[in-house]
């Protein structure tokens, strides 16, 4: 029916050119269309339903979400986003005995503000830091480093009621630690106040300690021995002559 205000189609209508529309087009039914292209704005009230992918060909073109659209997908060209501006991120699994897996080709870096925090490398090893202050190592021989500035240094901080260090000797060789041409010191206190030194093994082997040094079994000594004072309670037992001035 053709009126002033427009055609009005009751029936079936084939059109077998362009149809080409200047006002609003109402279907009250379903609508089903090979190909749309949309120059301008598309607003769905309702859910929207991909049979197949659901495409934005362009590199300035992102997919946004929220009533303000605070979370943004986008690939730039070069790179890939997951922009959220309001709130926090969650990236959660709900099912039981589910896991959360992230799998890269090359390194995983973590950042806030700009600023590199956790790095796990294409090798496996684990760098906590802007500096890779922290940095566990695998491989044929597995380690910890912490890598402080030259100036502030490093330290390892073990909180707790007791407190201890276990080597574990599984692998049957001899437990080490190593110094790198310098002194290593043991002192009673606080990194804030220094402490008093109490024990110090210099990078040429000397030992000196602050207190009283108690043996409770042998004490062997291949070279030369210097004592001020000696109080013997037992037994004094010489291989060779003995000179006493």
């Amino acid at each position: 029916r053709l009126s002033q205000s427009g055609i009005n189609f009751t029936g079936l209508s084939t059109h077998t050119g362009n149809f080409d529309l200047d006002g609003d087009l109402d279907v009250d039914g379903h609508t089903n269309l090979d190909n749309v292209s949309v120059a301008g704005i598309l607003t769905a009230t309702s859910s929207v339903h991909a049979g197949a992918n659901l495409q934005v060909n362009s590199d300035v073109g992102k997919l946004k979400l929220g009533a303000s659209q605070d979370f943004e997908l986008y690939h730039n060209g070069t790179d890939s986003y997951i922009d959220n501006n309001t709130g926090d991120l969650y990236v959660q699994t709900t099912g039981s005995g589910d896991d959360i897996i992230v799998e890269s080709a090359d390194d995983f870096v973590v950042k806030t503000n700009g600023t590199q925090r956790i790095k796990v490398e294409e090798t496996g090893d684990i760098e906590l830091g802007s500096g890779s202050d922290l940095t566990t190592h695998v491989g044929n021989r597995q380690r910890v480093a912490i890598l402080g500035s030259s100036s502030n240094g490093s330290m390892l901080h073990i909180r707790g009621g007791s407190p201890a260090i276990f080597f574990d000797q599984s692998g049957g060789n001899i437990s080490k630690i190593y110094q790198d041409n310098v002194n290593l010191a043991f002192h009673a206190g606080t990194p804030a106040t220094e402490g008093t030194n109490t024990f110090l093994l210099t990078a040429g082997g000397n030992a000196t300690f602050a207190g009283n040094l108690t043996a409770d079994g042998d004490l062997d000594v291949d070279g030369h021995t210097n004592l001020d004072n000696v109080s013997i309670a037992g037994v004094t037992t010489f291989a060779t002559t003995a000179e006493f001035n």
